[in-house]
């Protein structure tokens, strides 16, 4: 009976490197995914006037973007808000998490006085949250890709 001679070579570092590769594609396609959900899911004032802060209705809206990570590897993240062609909407995490209720009288020792507070309407955590499972089968099909490809 014939032995067959298999010679296996394994090149860690180009097997690394394509793996990486595989991760920043899909992680930047993922972001991208994220924000667009964010961007459908964001609310926007319909009162059409400009704010005292100089931003237009649908400023949040429009400030919904993907950027590099400024971290080595990082990837690549949906950023909100920020001064840009659209305004500076600060106020995206007040949408996002809503305020605690606050007292106008802060100095006072009592807490009293009239309390406000805005309800919570997130956009980005639910925008991640639908997008999970398809986030994931993405970097899983362009790893498998990656390492298909010989």
């Amino acid at each position: 009976m014939p032995i067959a001679n298999y010679r296996i070579e394994w090149n860690d570092e180009s097997v690394i490197r394509a793996i990486e590769g595989a991760v920043k594609v899909a992680s930047k396609e993922g972001a991208k995914k994220v924000a667009a959900t964010a961007r459908r899911l964001c609310p926007v004032e319909q009162t059409g006037k400009t704010d005292a802060w100089g931003n237009r209705p649908g400023s949040l809206k429009a400030s919904i973007r993907v950027e590099k990570s400024k971290f080595k590897n990082g990837g690549y993240i949906v950023k909100v808000g920020g001064k840009g062609p659209w305004g500076d909407p600060f106020y995206a995490p007040f949408v996002e998490l809503g305020t605690p209720g606050t007292s106008y009288q802060t100095h006072a020792p009592k807490r009293s006085g009239p309390r406000s507070s805005i309800k919570a309407r997130a956009f980005l955590r639910p925008g991640l949250k639908r997008n999970k499972r398809k986030i994931k089968k993405m970097f899983q099909d362009e790893i498998a890709k990656t390492l298909n490809r010989g």
